[in-house]
């Protein structure tokens, strides 16, 4: 009798051991991949957040106030060429038709009829404004983009009231 041999306590008769089974090593090969998805994942988020550190005054200002990064670039120093200053009244001009649009149905109310008119007004104003430094041979007057840019945020602040109104 060999040692793998048992006798069973109910019956005696001799037993062999099971035999063990020879367990699969873990494929390595799970390992390497797993480690390099945990690599890649990594190096992911470093970049990322590498990216979100090094973005520039005007992509953050454009991020803050919805307007495109060349366009906070070209007026963030309030030195803008003749045609930007035309280009921020237009644009402000298609924000507020799109908004009038939007907010107005039928007639307007006395409110948005009073808004609608300070509106109208101050875009006026600012049309010939942009005319005026857009004659400027050279660079524009400082007073005057300055005027501009306080303008435009008169306005918008003029389109944020409008659009909280209601009919």
């Amino acid at each position: 009798m060999s040692e793998s041999q048992y006798v069973c306590f109910a019956c005696g008769q001799h037993i062999r051991e099971r035999a063990h089974r020879h367990e699969k090593p873990a494929n390595p090969r799970v390992f390497v991949f797993a480690g390099i998805a945990v690599l890649l994942v990594i190096v992911g988020v470093i970049i990322t957040n590498s990216h979100r550190g090094s973005r520039s005054a005007a992509a953050v200002q454009s991020e803050e106030t919805g307007l495109p990064a060349r366009h906070g670039a070209r007026h963030g120093n309030g030195r803008g060429g003749p045609a930007a200053a035309v280009d921020e009244v237009n644009n402000l001009q298609g924000r507020f038709d799109a908004v009038r649009m939007q907010v107005v149905k039928g007639d307007p109310s006395p409110d948005q009829a009073d808004l609608i008119s300070q509106i109208n007004g101050e875009i006026a104003r600012l049309q010939e404004l942009a005319a005026s430094i857009a004659g400027q041979p050279e660079h524009p007057v400082d007073s005057l983009v300055a005027e501009l840019h306080n303008g435009v945020r008169t306005v918008r602040s003029l389109i944020t009231d409008l659009s909280h109104t209601s009919s």
